[in-house]
């Protein structure tokens, strides 16, 4: 009787979970993680062209490559390439630190 009565309540726990979003969020979040696509060497390798043409002040340029950055790891939780360059991420002036930031959600 015990069993029975533990197993209703996890339905119940799993049908308020799943009509509150709490379900629908973690499947979200768990889909686009294991789907992500992001190439950290695509990254890299377009910080060191802005880098070696002496673009990497150029706000714009800057700017685009962390939007770049936002939409490869949209909703991923992928921030390593950040974490890793958080002295290049400083660049980023005005808008563009709010850019940065926001594009690491």
């Amino acid at each position: 009787n015990d069993t029975r009565s533990d197993i209703t309540w996890a339905y119940f726990s799993n049908a308020h979970r799943v009509l509150t979003g709490g379900f629908t969020s973690e499947l979200s979040l768990s889909f686009l993680y294991k789907n992500s696509n992001f190439d950290k060497l695509i990254m890299t390798n377009l910080k060191k062209a802005l880098e070696e043409r002496g673009m990497s002040r150029n706000s714009v340029l800057h700017n685009c490559a962390v939007t770049a950055h936002g939409y490869l790891t949209a909703g991923t939780t992928n921030d390593s390439f950040l974490r890793d360059n958080l002295d290049w991420m400083k660049k980023a002036s005005n808008w563009a630190k709010f850019s940065a930031t926001a594009s690491m959600g």
